[in-house]
């Protein structure tokens, strides 16, 4: 017997034997783990029989064997279905070092536990594991129940991990498919310039979700001959939630408004049906407004939101008139009762409603903009030339201070009177 195969036999194990720590993993491994399939790599071929035997006693039973670093590489592009790498540090040819540091090169590892096993187990040597993307380190001579429980816990984490990333595609797939139907609701562009051409209008609409899913929504209808109906609500709140808030009341709305109701009523009806769902503490701030087109006046209902903006231009300049709010938000009480109010609008006014994130939003060095701040926006816009309309400055001068994302959902719409000022 040479003395190579002597040290060989004497780092041997008798695999049948099980102590009470391996009998407590055996118990605990469930049946997804021990079908994980185990990519083990060393050039020493007693070593990968001693930990194929060590594995096994304890239920796993795929193995693929590496005797170097390329055949482990070569292995890992044609399989890529490892659950889990055994590497060892000192290898001839390509090292344990720049094994793992090949492996995580590769955006398709980034996941893979690496377990790494050295005879040293120096600081410094310890340090180089983990630079290169090592998952954990195992000293040798091996301690079993140790290595054991370390595959364990970390084949546990990768599937948890696994899990996670599955429910969190889910869970977005099903976001854009609620943000999908949540632009649905709204108007289209072609139908708002269809409308803005039956009434000589000039009209822009802007809406951008949040990074989260919100509950914005507005629309806008035809009343008669004369009169546009307009109506902009956000739901409190976020997420599916507020999304499905959102859902139930555009088909409210749809169904209140189809019998031309004044805004007081329209608002009043909206509430007493909306309080038969909305839970407590949920709530719908609403305003809506009719722009009389023949008589020249807004008039509107505001329960809670942000009330209507007159932008208009004289001797002294730009004069921002704002509506005012005449009741509380919808969904709250139902016996609550809403007043109207009229605003008389001269040929070039242009009207503004939008969503309380235009002033809400904070600046770059973290304070709100404000409604003084938005005021002061529209008297700078209209001080310089204009070539374009007056929406796309707007937006254009509110995200050069605000930064991205934004923490809300964000509408406006603007209502000129055709000569190019919506």
């Amino acid at each position: 017997m040479t003395a190579r195969a002597s040290v060989q036999l004497s780092n041997t194990v008798d695999v049948t034997a099980i102590d009470g720590a391996t009998s407590r993993i055996i118990a605990d491994l469930s049946e997804e783990i021990k079908a994980a399939h185990i990519l083990i790599v060393d050039d020493d071929a007693v070593a990968r029989t001693i930990l194929v035997g060590h594995l096994s006693r304890v239920g796993f039973s795929r193995f693929a064997e590496a005797k170097n670093g390329q055949m482990a590489l070569d292995l890992l592009d044609s399989e890529k279905r490892f659950d889990i790498v055994l590497l060892d540090i000192n290898m001839p040819g390509l090292s344990g070092y720049e094994v793992c540091q090949k492996i995580r090169d590769r955006p398709e590892f980034k996941d893979l536990p690496i377990l790494v096993q050295s005879g040293a187990s120096s600081n410094d040597e310890r340090s180089r594991v983990f630079a290169v993307g090592a998952t954990d380190f195992v000293s040798k001579p091996l301690n079993p129940p140790e290595m054991i429980a370390r595959v364990r816990m970390h084949l546990e984490n990768r599937r948890l991990i696994g899990r996670l990333i599955a429910f969190r595609c889910r869970m977005e797939e099903e976001l854009e498919t609620a943000r999908a139907m949540q632009e649905h609701m709204a108007p289209k562009d072609r139908d708002i310039q269809d409308l803005a051409g039956r009434y000589g209008l000039n009209m822009r609409a802007f809406a951008q979700s949040s990074s989260e899913l919100g509950g914005d929504l507005w629309d806008l209808w035809p009343i008669d001959r004369d009169r546009l109906g307009i109506c902009l609500a956000d739901v409190s709140g976020h997420g599916v939630g507020a999304a499905m808030s959102a859902f139930r009341l555009s088909t409210l709305l749809a169904d209140v408004a189809m019998f031309r109701p004044s805004p007081d009523a329209l608002v009043e009806e909206l509430n007493r049906r909306l309080c038969d769902f909305m839970s407590t503490g949920h709530f719908v701030t609403f305003c809506y407004g009719m722009i009389d087109t023949r008589s020249n006046f807004l008039r509107y209902c505001n329960a809670g939101g942000m009330p209507p903006l007159i932008i208009r231009s004289g001797p002294q300049g730009i004069r921002v008139i704002s509506g005012e709010s005449t009741g509380i938000p919808i969904g709250i009480r139902d016996t609550e009762r809403y007043e109207i109010r009229d605003i008389d609008l001269l040929p070039d006014d242009i009207v503004l409603f939008y969503s309380d994130s235009l002033v809400e939003e904070r600046r770059r060095d973290g304070t709100q903009l404000g409604e003084t701040g938005l005021y002061d926006m529209i008297a700078t816009l209209f001080q310089q030339e204009r070539v374009r309309p007056f929406m796309t400055d707007l937006l254009s001068a509110f995200f050069k201070i605000i930064p991205a994302p934004l923490s809300d959902d964000l509408t406006l719409i603007s209502i000129g009177n055709g000569r190019g000022h919506g």
